[in-house]
């Protein structure tokens, strides 16, 4: 599934593109469509080197993490990747308060200053543990190019409405020859149109991406709980308010994650246990 979203995303940003190349552009098709498949695939691969990984970390604003909490966090981290049998990423902290941990590229594992603060050891390593299954499984990558992609798509349809919106209202101001005027509007009212089209395609990406990262995030679980970290993450899970799931459809389609009461109940379920409630 996620590789067919991914697919779907690339496909519809690239006509974007290519249609806004070739309309504005003044490229013919062919071009525009060699010019949009390179700008596309260029950014992704960008995205994926380190560079593009250390642009993700600075965009979360994420830092090195001081002594203290260097010498509190590595040795949990190096112990999780032991378990795990996975090699040691680079390790960041956020300033957040809000108990969390994400992973970045290849490589980057970030905890925030609310994890720290407010869960257990275990849990903590347990937390780490659930990274590193995104590390391992390319999720974090994933992200990153199904968002590069979006944003280009996003820039050129913004770009294009812009465009011709200012066009129009020239051609329109400037009055003249019988009929400009006429076509500034109609000119106009389609790119509105298409804009219409292509804000709805990129609501459809969301979903379908939000989809995903609700699925990935069982994956991640799984992987922790195979190295001995289902009770942690129960314990850290636990801890999450509200524990319950979202309230109504449009919370739950735009979840990020799924309920913790959910992902409890799949890890505790998963070792023959009834969930207690």
């Amino acid at each position: 599934m996620r590789e067919v979203v991914l697919f779907i995303i690339a496909v519809i940003n690239f006509l974007i593109l290519a249609v806004a190349l070739s309309g504005i552009g003044g490229v013919s098709d062919a071009q525009a469509a060699v010019i949009a498949a390179l700008i596309c695939a260029g950014l992704v691969a960008l995205a994926l080197t380190p560079a593009g990984e250390a642009y993700f970390r600075a965009a979360n604003r994420l830092r090195r993490p001081r002594p203290e909490e260097d010498a509190a966090i590595r040795p949990l981290l190096e112990n999780a990747c032991r378990r795990c049998g996975a090699e040691v990423p680079e390790l960041f902290v956020s300033d957040s308060e809000c108990p969390n941990a994400f992973a970045v590229g290849r490589k980057t594992v970030a905890v925030t200053r609310g994890l720290l603060a407010q869960a257990l050891q275990e849990e903590v390593e347990a937390v780490l543990a659930h990274e590193l299954g995104h590390l391992a499984h390319g999720d974090s990558r994933y992200l990153q190019a199904a968002w590069v992609l979006n944003l280009v798509g996003s820039i050129t349809a913004w770009t294009a409405t812009a465009a011709v919106t200012v066009a129009a209202a020239f051609a329109g101001a400037a009055g003249g020859r019988e009929g400009r005027a006429a076509t500034a509007f109609a000119a106009l009212v389609m790119v509105w149109l298409l804009r219409a089209v292509s804000w709805s395609l990129f609501q459809v990406q969301r979903l379908s991406l939000l989809a995903v990262c609700r699925s990935r995030e069982y994956e991640a679980d799984a992987f922790a709980a195979r190295a001995g970290y289902r009770d942690g993450l129960v314990g850290f899970l636990r801890r999450l308010t509200p524990p319950q799931a979202p309230q109504g459809l449009a919370a739950t389609l735009l979840a990020t994650h799924p309920a913790p009461a959910k992902r409890i109940k799949r890890l505790v379920e998963a070792k023959g246990v009834t969930l207690i409630e």
